[in-house]
């Protein structure tokens, strides 16, 4: 049974991608989850509560069949990282 809460998923995510990272690196309007089987699942909100709850209900139903499962997530470069690129490409004047 996957126990986790949407907090401790989201920081666990954000510190995957960049250590230093936190919750508000992930910008939650554009991350998503999608099952990889069906094949033609498609993708749903994963950046509130509610999105999260669907999500791990869904997974539960799936383990407890005994059904291997596969959630492919999808979001954006972090905020931390990308104002970081942002900052590394364009000269300080310009800021």
């Amino acid at each position: 049974m996957l126990e986790l809460t949407h907090d401790k998923f989201l920081t666990t995510l954000a510190k995957t991608v960049l250590p230093t990272a936190s919750i508000g690196s992930i910008d939650q309007l554009k991350l998503f989850q999608k099952l990889n089987v069906p094949t033609n699942d498609k993708q749903k909100p994963l950046g509130n509560a509610l999105g999260f709850h669907a999500m791990t209900t869904k997974f539960n139903k799936l383990i407890n069949k005994n059904k291997d499962t596969m959630i492919t997530l999808t979001l954006p470069p972090l905020l931390q990282v990308a104002l970081q690129v942002r900052n590394m490409c364009i000269p300080s004047t310009v800021l």
